[in-house]
């Protein structure tokens, strides 16, 4: 009580002791130091909270909850209940003693039969053998990015040995997707396929994707886009595949983020089948080809034996044939055929060709400092994207623009941002440490000299008049002890009475 009374009594003479301009000023900065103090405070003794759990569905979000309300572990709700906010010192902790329970609860799976009652029933056993197969299937479909959360719905019919009667496996699929995100075709025949080649008996055509926004996702009619949906879904998927193959042959030259490639394509959804004749006169194929012989003899008549007995009698010599002229003529005739060489053709053009290409390219070509060797112009950086894209001269378009293009956030930025800020994170721990002990030092520096400051000095007793009674007793002392000593002083005393600086008694005890 005695230290704050005699505080109070000298801040209250050094408060009169100043002028008005200087009290003003003094109650001012006294202001500004408490408010300072007082932040420092709530800041240094806050508590750290992050994220131990974000995207939670309602029913987890209050099972996790009530078990860290039992702990006694205080937490904070945000965006709505879905994300759950911790002491930083007990995220790790809490995370490895709720993934011992299952929580999140993202369904059991095969651990499902770890609880089997002797008594189980085969209906049960079925049930239980589609529930651990949707949750097993669950889990492995959500690692696919962009889902964040999936739902499956099995339906095994009962084996049958009437063949007839045997209804075929079907599954239900639906997937939450992150905020802006399309799934690909590509990846909703993905899942389909996982599905149906994870389930015995499951057919792809019998697997239906959807989302949560009711949009379907699968394609059950094979490759070819059909729908208007499909062929807009074919296009986008087309465009970002040209789009993307140059950016990232630019991206190798120019750097992550100085290139941006939009294709727009035109395509050709018509089924058409065409079929051509045509002749070449130039080259001419035989055919058919006739060849006709004859051959006739000329010259005398032969003379017929006459008729009677003597004709028909043996061994009797014929009459003769008047002799003549005779000669044998061959005629050959040669009948060819030709034709003119035909050519048919038979052409059926597909679904989904490309009719034209617009490509558009904004560039910064801009070289950096630190960059050595010549940059990239815009000649050479339209002729890469020609050559990427497929580029074909008469059919299509590009524009190449050289602009300065804001800094995009790539992969590796995030991850430079993410260090950066752990690091922050780290640095302000240590000011927090570092304020709290430069706060108690100065705390106990100010409390120090106000002690020293209130303590009364040790005074020296005011030096008593030195009386000639004394000064005799002294030198007579002097005498008796040693009377040399006595001459030394008195020597040394008139050697300095024209300054004198000390008193007698004081060049006595010297």
């Amino acid at each position: 009580m005695r230290f704050f009374r005699q505080f109070y009594e000298q801040m209250r003479a050094i408060y009169q002791g100043m002028s008005r301009p200087r009290r003003i000023f003094l109650l001012a900065m006294t202001g500004v130091c408490l408010a300072v103090l007082m932040c420092l405070g709530v800041w240094i003794f806050q508590t750290d909270y992050q994220v131990l759990y974000s995207g939670l569905s309602p029913e987890d979000a209050g099972v996790i909850t009530a078990k860290l309300q039992a702990q006694s572990v205080p937490f904070r709700l945000n965006a709505n209940g879905a994300t759950i906010l911790v002491p930083a010192e007990r995220v790790s902790q809490l995370r490895v003693d709720f993934a011992a329970e299952g929580v999140p609860s993202k369904g059991k799976g095969f651990e499902i039969f770890d609880e089997m009652n002797v008594g189980m029933t085969p209906f049960l056993q079925h049930v239980n053998l589609d529930r651990a197969l949707q949750a097993e299937l669950a889990k492995t479909i959500v690692q696919v990015e962009p889902i964040v959360h999936a739902r499956v719905h099995l339906v095994r019919p009962e084996q049958t040995p009437f063949v007839r009667e045997q209804k075929p496996a079907t599954a239900s699929v639906v997937l939450k997707l992150k905020p802006g995100a399309v799934l690909s075709r590509s990846t909703a025949q993905g899942i389909v396929a996982l599905v149906s080649r994870s389930v015995e008996g499951l057919n792809p055509e019998q697997v239906t994707l959807v989302d949560t926004s009711g949009r379907l996702l699968s394609e059950n009619k094979g490759d070819t886009p059909g729908p208007v949906a499909s062929q807009m879904e074919y296009r986008r998927e087309l465009e970002t595949y040209l789009s993307h193959r140059a950016e990232d042959m630019l991206a190798q030259v120019l750097g992550p983020g100085r290139a941006v490639v939009r294709v727009t394509a035109e395509v050709n959804f018509l089924h058409q089948k065409t079929k051509k004749e045509s002749y070449d006169p130039d080259q001419r194929v035989l055919v058919k080809e006739t060849i006709t012989n004859r051959k006739s003899a000329t010259g005398g008549q032969a003379v017929k034996p006459g008729a009677g007995a003597s004709s028909n009698l043996p061994n009797k010599t014929p009459p003769t044939a008047s002799s003549g002229h005779q000669s044998n003529d061959n005629e050959e005739n040669t009948d060819s055929e030709w034709r003119a060489t035909k050519i048919e053709q038979e052409m059926e053009e597909g679904r989904g060709n490309i009719e034209r290409l617009t490509v558009a390219a904004l560039l910064d070509l801009s070289k950096p400092e630190s960059a050595a060797g010549a940059g990239l112009v815009v000649a050479d950086a339209e002729e890469i994207i020609k050559q990427a894209v497929g580029f074909k001269k008469g059919r299509d378009e590009i524009k190449v623009s050289d602009l300065k293009l804001a800094s995009g956030t790539s992969l590796e930025t995030v991850e430079a941002e993410y260090q950066e800020s752990q690091r922050m994170r780290w640095y302000l721990s240590l000011a927090r440490n570092v304020s709290l002990g430069v706060t108690a030092l100065v705390a106990m520096l100010m409390g120090w000299m106000y002690l020293r400051r209130s303590r009364p000095k040790d005074q020296a007793p005011p030096p008593a008049a030195e009386s000639p009674v004394q000064d005799d007793e002294l030198l007579a002392g002097l005498l008796a002890e040693d009377p040399q000593r006595l001459a030394k002083v008195l020597e040394r005393w008139l050697s300095e009475a024209e300054t004198p600086a000390r008193q007698p008694a004081a060049r006595a005890a010297a």
